[in-house]
């Protein structure tokens, strides 16, 4: 997932910590959690459903 967003996103090497907090924020929205599997990561710690359409695409906050 890793290497498919910053080939897409075309983002210098110094922004690459954005796209790893992307794919971290995606990785939390899409994947069960180890405690409760009927639950994603990001529902077990904000209690609350993740808007998917709410998720920028990768380097939209970089300013180049």
């Amino acid at each position: 997932m890793m290497r498919c967003a910053l080939a897409d996103s075309n983002v210098p090497n110094i922004y690459w910590d954005f796209v790893v907090e992307h794919a971290a924020l995606v990785n939390s929205i899409i994947m069960s959690s180890i405690c409760d599997k009927t639950k994603t990561i990001f529902k077990t710690i904000w209690d609350v459903i993740p808007n998917i359409d709410l998720v920028p695409p990768v380097g939209v906050f970089v300013h180049v």
